[in-house]
């Protein structure tokens, strides 16, 4: 089994398997031991569980039933605690194992400075690392618990019928194992075949779902419902028929499976009432025994598909734990002040394959007060982007008081710059807590810039003031104090350049003048300001513009 991702190297199935091993040393403690106890719980286990059925199996031996009725009772007690506690013990280091698998992948991230490395703007990444881990950590229980426990008591059946029944039952058995796992893994080809393809046509459905209910005050405006409700129906018709194509998958494999031990049963009753010495009670023992080995059998051969569906998961995580992390060179700069000028020396950005940016030459004084303008698309946001250092040009370069600024430590760089995306997003945290994000001002000092922002009442009002949650995206407080808490906060980190991306969009016109105004008060007279804007009564206002088209 292998997987190969664009631009990334193929990984066979035991190499995920080696990787995920490897995670688990790395970040469970003392994990060679936990796994170590398994096995020994799983031998354990398998022994008590064999003197059990032993003694079940010569019951009409025991002289004293109730000395039987005792062992049975002590050895399940002691089957039951050993599995309880060993259990806990490794669901402790799975648990433990996710945790910092997810860290670790979450931290790639945010420390990841190749640009365009992670999809950010959907729910890939998400979805990746919460099912890939989840599927890391499926992939030690399966090895760990489920194949190692299940071949170990298939040895254990194999073993009582080769004693009980000789070597002819037992190679009849071995014979049935052999069919069993090639009916079962090629059967898993199959139902992983139609489970992609009821993946595929769930995650259509799903997004369906979503755009409904994205638009639907546009859908009641418009009154589209009966439209809407057809185009759902033509969305979950090829889900409903990729559903019914993995349940008669199974069906069938299913029914070929008993099928074939049930005929297997039959062919065994049959020659041990006509060759052998067998009375009722071997026989109904031997019913018991086949059917708890038919039993093993399907467990262990289903085992095989849950293991790739694991491995498949897993897969989405690797990119993710993999990714190296960027550190700064040593041999970079320090800066710690900005002095003169930050300047484009022909600078050319292309974005899927279009040229947005082509040989820029501009140079911006300390203390400028700058609005870009320019039509959608023209690289606005993108020239923001880029000197943030969050992409990288094709051409020519930025510099800042003469250094190239790929040359400073990304650190010492960032430390300089305020920045307020397009998109003003808060944490689902507290107004106060998203306030003070990103820097060590006082609780008086941040009461004192909402004051000058004109939005300390207005923060007043909410339900608990300062300590009001902002909800998921900051969508429960209104899109303009959204957009003003954001403001502030970029204000607060007291910085020597500040970029602003459309930072009036969403604010009544008394609020957006009151901004402006700000950043062109005497207060800011030493600070340098680039602000994204296309309004023409705002741009007007700036002695500076950059016009992009």
């Amino acid at each position: 089994m292998g997987k190969e991702c664009k631009g990334e190297r193929k990984i066979s199935g035991s190499g995920i398997f080696q990787l995920c091993m490897r995670y688990y040393s790395q970040e469970v403690v003392a994990a060679p031991h936990v796994l170590f106890l398994m096995m020994i719980s799983i031998v354990i286990r398998g022994a008590l569980y064999k003197m059990v059925s032993d003694i079940i199996f010569e019951l009409e031996e025991y002289g004293n039933l109730l000395d039987a009725v005792v062992r049975i009772f002590f050895y399940r007690i002691s089957i039951m605690m050993i599995e309880g506690t060993t259990d806990i013990l490794f669901e402790s280091s799975i648990g433990q194992f996710q945790m910092k698998a997810s860290i670790r992948a979450i931290m790639n991230i945010i420390y990841n400075e190749k640009p365009g490395r992670f999809d950010m703007s959907s729910g890939k990444s998400q979805y990746s690392i919460s099912k890939g881990v989840e599927g890391l950590s499926k992939m030690v229980k399966i090895v760990f618990m489920d194949i190692i426990g299940r071949l170990f008591y298939i040895g254990m059946d194999l073993y009582r019928i080769h004693i009980r029944y000789g070597m002819l039952y037992l190679g009849i058995c071995l014979g049935l194992l052999a069919v069993g796992l090639v009916i079962h893994i090629k059967g898993t080809f199959a139902i992983l075949k139609c489970r992609q393809e009821l993946n595929d046509a769930k995650t259509q459905m799903d997004k369906k779902v979503y755009e409904i209910l994205l638009n639907y005050e546009t859908i009641k405006a418009y009154q589209t419902e009966t439209q809407e409700t057809f185009n759902f129906k033509e969305r979950i018709n090829p889900w409903r028929a990729a559903f019914v194509h993995m349940k008669r998958v199974l069906t069938i494999i299913e029914t070929v499976h008993n099928l074939l031990f049930r005929t297997s049963m039959f062919v065994i009753a049959v020659i041990l009432c006509k060759y052998g010495n067998g009375d009722g009670i071997q026989l109904r023992n031997m019913y018991s025994l086949i059917a708890d080995y038919d039993k093993s059998v399907e467990n262990t051969s289903k085992i095989y598909g849950k293991l790739r569906v694991a491995m498949l998961n897993g897969l989405m995580a690797i990119r993710y734990l993999e990714e190296d992390r960027v550190s700064d060179n040593e041999e970079h700069y320090d800066v710690d002040y900005f002095h003169d000028n930050l300047e484009f020396k022909n600078m050319s950005i292309v974005v899927n394959d279009s040229v947005v940016i082509n040989k820029l030459n501009f140079m911006i004084k300390k203390g400028d007060k700058i609005v870009v303008h320019g039509r959608n698309g023209a690289g606005k946001s993108i020239l923001f982007r880029l000197i943030l250092r969050l992409m990288s040009p094709m051409e020519g370069g930025i510099f800042i008081d003469g250094l190239p600024i790929s040359k400073i430590k990304m650190k010492s760089y960032r430390s300089l710059i305020s920045y307020i995306p397009q998109r003003a997003d808060l944490f689902d945290d507290t107004v106060y807590n998203n306030l003070r994000y990103g820097n060590e001002k006082s609780y008086s000092e941040i009461i004192e810039e909402c004051r000058r922002l004109n939005i300390h009442k207005e923060i007043l009002k909410l339900s608990s003031g300062y300590n009001t949650v902002v909800g998921e995206r900051g969508e429960l407080i209104s899109g303009g104090l959204r957009q003003k808490v954001y403001c502030a906060r970029a204000m607060l980190k007291d910085s020597f350049i500040y970029l602003f991306d459309e930072p009036i969009s969403s604010l009544d016109s008394s609020s957006a003048t009151l901004l402006i105004d700000i950043i062109l008060s005497p207060k800011f007279s030493h600070k340098t300001f680039l602000v994204i804007c296309n309004n023409p009564n705002i741009i007007e206002k700036f002695p500076k513009s950059l016009h992009l088209d």
